[in-house]
């Protein structure tokens, strides 16, 4: 049992240890659009301070639908495209990629994701994910098993005002805490809602960029720490360390560009060394 809590952790982060230079920076000299306040994410791209190292373009049928319906990832490292289409059965039920993603009528939130690709080391034949919301922020996440009724592993989120600050992943049979983030933002910059910094996504991270799970952060990020823990004794076994800077604001207020130095956060693989995102705004 140790042996897989420890390939959980090992699985969220690299450690690749980097200098990282001013908090935060800031231009007015852009606006991403002049007509609308209305825009979604078109692209993110992250380069390695010389050259593109990963790229996910996102378009969408209609603006006002908010959900990506094709993302595009490609890796010039490996050279690795992977395409995410998805079909639309109806206003409630989405597959991608094999996936059903159930969503809210109303809201249009995620509320469920039935998927048989393994997480990790797990070897079961059937996953499903359960999101529970408080108002418009994601409270919960429950992962099952096989159909089980009791959950495999609970998520809990806490938030200041709409940002994420910490994150918690138990491992629900046992009811212990494994795995842990901190997070934390400038108290004096606000921005348009960009990402979403769930590190606790793994093999669904992609998602995140397509599908709705609640209200987006509305603050600049500058660190992220996270903690992994001992099932048997609650001991520490592995810490990992990020801080982002450098971040380039548009005039009305979306975010452009940031840098990243410390552990590479495997679970969001669209946010590492130098980051910048690409918006399409509705007429």
């Amino acid at each position: 049992m140790r042996r897989f809590y420890l390939v959980i952790i090992i699985c969220v982060f690299f450690s690749c240890e980097k200098p990282y230079s001013a908090i935060y920076e800031s231009s007015d000299a852009e606006q991403v659009s002049l007509l609308t306040d209305t825009c979604l994410l078109a692209s993110i791209s992250s380069t390695n301070f010389v050259k593109v190292e990963e790229a996910v373009s996102l378009n969408y049928a209609s603006l006002s639908r908010g959900n990506a319906n094709l993302m595009i990832s490609t890796n010039f490292l490996t050279n690795k495209i992977k395409t995410f289409s998805r079909v639309i059965i109806n206003d409630t039920l989405s597959i991608v990629d094999g996936d059903s993603i159930f969503l809210n009528k109303k809201t249009k939130y995620v509320e469920r994701i039935l998927t048989n690709k393994k997480p990790l080391d797990l070897e079961f034949d059937q996953y499903e994910y359960r999101f529970i919301y408080k108002d418009s922020l994601l409270e919960s996440r429950l992962m099952f098993i096989n159909g089980d009724t009791v959950p495999y592993f609970e998520s809990k989120y806490t938030y200041v005002q709409n940002n994420l600050t910490k994150l918690e992943m138990f491992f629900k049979p046992a009811n212990k805490l494994i795995f842990e983030t901190n997070l934390v933002y400038d108290k004096m910059i606000k921005v348009k809602p960009w990402l979403y910094f769930y590190s606790d996504f793994f093999n669904i991270a992609d998602y995140l960029l397509m599908f709705n799970f609640g209200a987006m952060p509305l603050g600049v990020l500058t660190s992220m720490e996270s903690f992994a823990y001992a099932p048997d004794d609650g001991q520490k076994i592995g810490e990992w360390k990020v801080k982002f800077s450098n971040y380039k604001i548009s005039k009305d207020k979306y975010v452009l560009k940031l840098s990243s130095a410390g552990d590479r956060i495997q679970s969001l693989p669209y946010l590492f060394q130098n980051t910048e995102l690409k918006y399409k705004c509705s007429n």
